[in-house]
């Protein structure tokens, strides 16, 4: 595998990135199954969203034991700081990490998006990068201007932009501005959405030039461009894996005079027409959004350039809103790129893709000439006799079944009676701490009640303090005055004037 510079990250990335939007139709074994053999044919990046719910779960329990070999690519449509510090958490849980490498501002839909987007949820991303939960901060988009736009703020990292074949328009300004600012360019829609490759409809057979549309010569064109590090891929099969792989573990050198074929090929193949499943024109306006627009016009592209009959009709027919919805406002022509007449498209698809019972029973003849009936009796008479064969066996595990189902019943009820002493034994408890906390109020009362005549003794005690301190400043007094020369002569005095009025009283 090559592996490339990231921008000013200098992130070694793989030139094949695992796109995780296929993992939608795998359960989490067979989706960790599939990453784990990613990682073992070199791929070393994954991208993830929050559209599919479940696929950071997946990609969480793939990459538990093996974190460090995988660099993660998560992002989101936040706008705000909220939502954005809430996006970042739920993806750490889900993906079961304490840090992203790369997080991204999501689908930024022009301007006006951006700026509101630069004041709100960039400032959360700059804290997540400050506080080692993000380790470098991405954008991601359809609209080339506003991607440029966001470049020139030199506030992200790496850019995650839609390029291929069909689809040029980031080619020249948008690559040598974030080569001038030293960003990061990753490619998604490599295949176009699909319109790049033939989808290999079981049970029915393309136009003869539908086979230069295939995986390899998409991915050559796209890493023939060396301004891009790394091209997503979306993957749901380890096949898949192998035919991407086998482009990316050797250099891409393509000469200005095969570009020119290849692009001949494509030209001559779709047209200048098709859909490059770009985007610009959702939401349909005209439907309040309802209206899948992009993937009409990729079955009318099977349908009528890769010539399928059957199985565009049937994927058209689960939509739940047709081509024949559309009020011809003709708002998505003005936002489309490549000035295709969409409405006049919308109304050809409807027409074109309208299942009929004749369809229907065409298929059904397709998919009978596919089984083999010989082979289908043989299987039948093999599993039948086996059944009758192995009847008794059937019949001892089934009466081990209500065995173990009665078991069960008798440990269901042993249960229920163990949790209905239990929930008395809880009913006892909450009594009983009823109780105790009864019984801690009054002991917080008495031990007031302690405090307050400790209180007033402590009160009493510095009265009697006072009072033995007034009692000894007297007592020193009167030893004064006692010891005193005037009161030796007042007492002596006193007793003569006594002594006088005793002999004048006798007389």
């Amino acid at each position: 595998m090559i592996y490339k510079r990231l921008g000013r990250t200098n992130l070694k990335v793989s030139v094949i990135g695992f796109g995780g939007g296929p993992l939608q139709v795998l359960d989490n074994e067979e989706a960790v199954s599939l990453i784990t053999y990613g990682m073992k044919k070199g791929i070393n990046i994954i991208d993830v969203d929050k559209v599919h719910k479940d696929n950071e779960n997946k990609v969480g329990d793939a990459l538990l034991s093996n974190r460090s070999k995988m660099f993660i690519m998560a992002k989101s449509f936040a706008q705000t700081k909220i939502e954005m510090n809430k996006a970042i958490k739920e993806s750490l849980d889900k993906l079961k990490t304490n840090y992203i490498d790369i997080y991204q501002m999501h689908l930024v839909m022009d301007k006006k998006d951006l700026h509101k987007r630069l004041n709100g949820a960039l400032v959360s991303l700059k804290k997540a990068n400050k506080n080692g939960i993000i380790r470098f901060t991405g954008i991601s988009g359809h609209h080339i201007p506003t991607l440029i736009e966001a470049i020139r703020t030199n506030e992200f990292d790496t850019a995650l932009i839609p390029y291929n074949i069909g689809h040029t328009m980031a080619k020249d300004k948008l690559f040598d501005t974030a080569k001038s600012n030293n960003v990061g360019i990753i490619s998604m829609k490599p295949l176009g959405g699909g319109m790049l490759i033939d989808p290999k409809f079981y049970g029915e057979e393309p136009f003869e030039k539908a086979k230069y549309m295939n995986a390899e010569n998409a991915l050559k064109f796209v890493l023939s461009n060396k301004k891009i590090a790394c091209v997503l891929v979306g993957f749901n099969k380890k096949e898949h894996i192998d035919e991407a792989v086998k482009v990316g573990n050797k250099e891409v050198k393509i000469t200005k005079k095969e570009l020119s074929f290849m692009n001949k090929r494509v030209h001559n193949f779709l047209g200048d027409d098709y859909c490059r499943n770009c985007k610009y024109c959702l939401p349909c306006e005209g439907t309040n959004g309802q209206l899948e627009i992009d993937n009409v016009l990729k079955l009318y592209t099977y349908r009528v350039k890769y010539g399928y009959k059957i199985r565009p009709k049937i994927e058209y027919s689960e939509l739940k809103v047709k081509a024949d919805s559309c009020i011809n406002c003709g708002k998505c022509v003005s936002k489309c790129p490549y000035n295709i007449p969409i409405p006049k498209r919308l109304k050809e698809a409807h027409k074109l893709l309208s299942i009929t019972d004749s369809d229907l029973k065409e298929w059904a003849k397709g998919e009978m000439k596919n089984y083999n009936l010989d082979e289908i009796k043989r299987k039948f008479i093999e599993y039948y006799t086996l059944l009758f064969k192995n009847k008794a066996e059937i019949k001892e595990c089934k009466d081990g079944i209500i065995q173990i189902k009665k078991e069960l019943q008798d440990k269901d009820r042993e249960i229920r009676n163990k949790n209905k002493m239990i929930a008395e034994r809880d009913d006892d408890l909450k009594n009983k701490q009823k109780d105790l906390k009864k019984l801690d109020e009054r002991a917080k009362r008495k031990e007031r009640e302690l405090r307050k005549i400790e209180s007033d003794l402590r009160n009493r005690e510095e009265e009697l303090r006072e009072i033995n301190e007034k009692l000894n400043l007297k007592e020193k007094e009167l030893y004064n005055i006692y010891n005193s020369k005037m009161y030796k002569y007042f007492v002596s005095n006193v007793w003569k004037v006594q002594r006088k009025v005793k002999r004048l009283l006798n007389k």
